[in-house]
């Protein structure tokens, strides 16, 4: 189990000062058997705890499926908010020695499957925690919300990248000052 807690560091109107929210790593072929009562006991724990599973990336098959922990969890009534990672990313990094590492993976969610998992939300009138991995995921979001087709309680949360990643924005300052640029002055938390 990860999360967001509360830190010190600046924030912008960020749900975490405001309620724990527990992310549950989805590695579980059977998340909704096997996590439903993980979730139930952290619910009578930790009523204000908001929580969530991870979602798979797209080259693990459609949408729908990949999605089907959250519909579970949320007819059982512990689910605390969807999850609509924005885009696709080449999990690209470089080895010890500098080279880099030949790998197939990429993490994958078309806009196809983010429309489909903000309908899916809004459907349900759930808060959506929005996870951005690169610039381009941010101007999908901007987009979505110019048009009004976001959920309401929409929460993004920044990537930066440690120095072997060569994917996404590295973790530097004017990295963050980017993110910060695009998003300006639309009101969606982060």
């Amino acid at each position: 189990v990860g999360g967001d807690q509360p830190s010190d560091a600046p924030t912008h109107g960020t749900a975490a000062e405001n309620f724990p929210m527990i992310a549950v790593e989805n590695r579980d072929p059977l998340p909704n058997t096997r996590k439903r009562p993980v979730y139930a006991q952290s619910r009578r724990e930790r009523p204000d705890a908001v929580l969530y599973p991870t979602m798979a990336g797209g080259r693990e098959g459609p949408i729908e499926p990949r999605y089907a922990h959250f519909d579970a969890l949320h007819q059982a009534g512990v689910l605390g908010m969807g999850v609509a990672d924005s885009g696709t990313l080449n999990l690209a990094s470089r080895k010890a020695d500098g080279t880099v590492v030949p790998n197939t993976m990429v993490y994958e969610n078309t806009p196809a499957d983010i429309a489909w998992m903000y309908a899916w939300c809004r459907e349900r009138a759930l808060p959506l925690h929005v996870s951005i991995f690169e610039p381009g995921g941010l101007r999908l979001v901007l987009a979505h919300h110019e048009a009004g087709t976001l959920p309401p309680g929409v929460k993004i949360q920044f990537y930066l990248m440690g120095p072997r990643s060569l994917s996404g924005l590295p973790a530097e300052p004017w990295a963050l000052d980017a993110y910060l640029r695009l998003l300006g002055d639309a009101p969606i938390p982060w």
